[in-house]
């Protein structure tokens, strides 16, 4: 009896916790990025209808009953925008997010995909009647500089061109073009290292002739 007094509560404690942590937010938005050969940041940006015509931003959505975590909805959101076609990349440090009244903004590193194989996708999953929670109807790549500085010849939500030059996202774009030097030594470091491990297999491999 007194283990089940003690177990009682402590559920209480886990349901109210769950409870507080799903009430806090009511939506998520993700902005993916990646880093080209050169070092140049693209960011990731989707075309969709609004009250103003179509217009481009992030990946945005509405929690689900199903979702633990705000994060649990940005990817949710992200692969369902995108039919399943853009992977977020392992990163160890926390993923950059700020909050914006009920909102939740995620900044995160997803590898590259060709739109065009996200509209290809998305085809196919609205012709199998699946595509009903894809409202995206373009993809588009566009370099975080052009967007930052509003010179991409697209039509922006203006919300989104709004978050765009608020200090929190801006400030970590900026920060994130700023690395494009030590992302090109790590890359040219890795590239090396292979260049060695090669030449070191052929000596292996080689030999002298009589």
């Amino acid at each position: 009896m007194k283990k089940i007094i003690k177990i009682v509560p402590l559920l209480l404690i886990t349901i109210l916790q769950s409870a507080t942590t799903f009430s806090s937010y009511k939506a998520t938005c993700v902005l993916p990025y990646q880093w080209d050969k050169k070092g140049t940041l693209w960011v990731l940006i989707g075309q969709e209808k609004r009250h103003s015509g179509y217009v481009w931003f992030d990946f945005c959505g509405k929690k689900d009953r199903k979702d633990k975590k705000p994060f649990d909805t940005a990817i949710r959101e992200l692969k369902e925008e995108t039919a399943g076609q853009v992977k977020i990349r392992r990163f160890k440090e926390r993923p950059f997010s700020y909050r914006d009244g009920s909102t939740i903004h995620y900044v995160l590193p997803a590898s590259y995909i060709n739109p065009d194989n996200i509209k290809a996708a998305a085809e196919q999953l609205r012709r199998k009647g699946r595509g009903h929670n894809i409202e995206k109807t373009a993809w588009k790549w566009v370099k975080a500089k052009d967007l930052l500085r509003e010179r991409t010849n697209l039509k922006l939500y203006e919300p989104f061109n709004k978050k765009l030059q608020a200090e929190p996202i801006r400030d970590y774009l900026e920060k994130l073009i700023a690395e494009k030097p030590m992302v090109l030594l790590k890359r040219a470091s890795q590239r090396s290292q292979k260049s060695k491990r090669s030449r070191k297999r052929r000596g292996k491999n080689s030999y002298i002739s009589p």
